[in-house]
């Protein structure tokens, strides 16, 4: 199964190169549109969860690109880009979904547009994991005078398509373990780039200085929903869990809003406790909020545990399997709270 996921994965790649080749030879050799200004490209088009975790450490970035002379432009997936551009961190935000830009050859074209006719100073990626597809095309065809990225996991892509795209670094960054957590690995990764050390933190949101009023209710924040269906605990296990608890909190359900008609299944079956669905009705940063207040934050993936994170609540993340424990510390549960496979709770 992994040999045919490989084969399919090296077709892609095989004709997205030929595409890609054939549009950056109608570009010219890209300019640079800060007249007092170098321009440097940040990509980080991951999903939430993955994005939080990353700006603990890349909040930093500008002690090494500073405001005066730099101006930092970041690549950034569509679900972050409102909290991106809240956060002020950053001069242009430009939105690439990975998945679209992968299979949509009119949608790639587009973002090749806007990419191919700038001359970048420096080109950064600061994933271990290389999708030669998305992020690693761009790395590859942008026009940089400098490319700084990390040696590969080869997770995702086989090394020979990593190869491909390593080859461009100016600079290759390798962390000291690849089974580090993943905030670890972001604070190495971030400290190799500006020349100081930094050591990993959970402190960005906590000093953003946000005005949060204390919630006059207790509540539990319960995420129905993955952002891939097969990582959903299926809804009757929800409703089980929630039967058997019986807990005399309000429970809020969030999620987007795909995760709408699931909640209001939870919601009915639980007729008989205090629970408000508010799936697909709340920004990035007001979800964030919630999370804060929260007694506890139960979920089924990254997302939901990260925003938990930020702030220390409470959190159980019931995940599909997985290398979790990159993501969800077992060790210091008082960061990330408890990750249960759930393969055995399926069984219960």
């Amino acid at each position: 199964m992994l040999n045919r996921h490989l084969y399919f994965r090296g077709l892609l790649n095989c004709g997205l190169t030929v595409f890609d080749t054939v549009i950056s030879g109608f570009f010219g050799r890209g300019t640079n549109t800060q007249l007092s200004k170098l321009d440097v490209l940040l990509i980080k088009h991951d999903a939430i969860g993955d994005f939080l975790l990353w700006l603990h450490a890349f909040s930093n970035i500008k002690k090494k690109f500073n405001s005066e002379e730099y101006a930092i432009t970041l690549v950034v997936h569509p679900s972050c880009a409102n909290l991106a551009r809240e956060l002020n961190l950053f001069d242009v935000i430009i939105e690439v979904d990975r998945i679209r830009f992968s299979t949509n050859l009119l949608y790639r074209f587009k973002i090749w547009q806007i990419l191919l006719n700038k001359r970048w100073e420096t080109t950064i990626y600061t994933n271990s994991s290389i999708e030669y597809s998305s992020a690693g095309s761009i790395i590859k065809y942008v026009i940089s005078n400098q490319k700084i990225g990390v040696e590969s996991d080869c997770a995702i892509d086989s090394r020979f398509w990593c190869k491909q795209i390593e080859q461009h670094y100016s600079k290759s960054i390798k962390v000291s373990s690849m089974d580090a957590h993943e905030l670890t690995k972001n604070f190495e990764i971030l400290s190799s780039i500006i020349g100081e050390i930094i050591l990993p933190h959970t402190n960005y949101f906590k000093n953003l200085g946000w005005e949060i009023k204390p919630s006059e209710t207790e509540y539990i924040v319960l995420f129905v929903g993955a952002r891939l269906a097969y990582r959903s605990w299926p809804v009757k296990k929800w409703i089980e869990l929630l039967n058997q608890w019986n807990p005399t909190q309000q429970i809020i359900l969030a999620g987007t809003i795909q995760d709408v008609a699931a909640a209001n299944l939870i919601k009915e079956a639980c007729s008989n406790l205090s629970i408000e669905n508010t799936c697909g009705s709340m920004s990035l940063r007001d979800t964030l909020i919630l999370c804060k207040n929260a007694k506890i934050v139960l979920g089924n993936e990254s997302a939901g545990i990260h925003m938990a994170a930020v702030w220390g609540t409470p959190s159980v993340c019931i995940l599909g399997g997985g290398a979790f424990w990159t993501f969800c510390s077992l060790s210091n549960s008082s960061i990330y709270g408890i990750c249960v496979c759930s393969y055995g709770l399926l069984r219960m």
